[in-house]
Formats: C-alpha cells, structure tokens, sequence
C-alpha cells in the first residue's frame, strides 16, 4: 500500500510540474522550476517518499528535517542569520 501511495506521489508531483512549464510555454503563468532553495524541496520530496514507502528512518526523518530547514532558511526572514550547521551539529 505504502509503494503504490509513493508512486502516486511521484506521478502528482510529475503532473503538476508538466502542468507548470505547460502554462509557462502558453503564457498563462511565469512559471520556473529553478528557484532559491530548489533543490533543498527536492531532497526535502526525496526523503518524504521515503519515509511514505519505508516508513519512518532515522535518516528520511533527519534529512526531511534539514533539508526543510534550509529550504525554510530562503523563505523566512527570521531564520537568514541562523546558522542550521551548527544546529544540527549540536552546539
């Protein structure tokens, strides 16, 4: 069951990307998949397939948690001077 929901996922995901650049070409919406932080979202994507299909692992958890933090420390203002390296370190 938790396969067939990850490949759903990753085809929801895959649609409405195709839909994006679909929209882009036509001139309904600017539209582009290279922001700040793209790639963060894409491991951050990675790791909660992973934990939908294997379920909850160390390592899914924690790399959906850092992942999310550096994703978060492009958007928010709050967190631009905060160093997540050393969070994650411990220190």
């Amino acid at each position: 069951m938790r396969k067939k929901i990850t490949s759903v996922m990753i085809g929801l995901i895959v649609v409405a990307i195709g839909v994006g650049i679909i929209g882009n070409a036509v001139g309904i919406w600017n539209f582009t998949i290279f922001f700040k932080g793209w790639w963060a979202l894409a491991l951050m994507l990675a790791f909660l397939c992973g934990i939908i299909s294997e379920g909850p692992r160390l390592l899914n958890v924690l790399g959906l948690v850092i992942f999310g933090a550096l994703f978060a420390k492009n958007y928010i203002s709050i967190l631009a001077d905060v160093n997540i390296w050393l969070i994650v370190a411990g220190a």
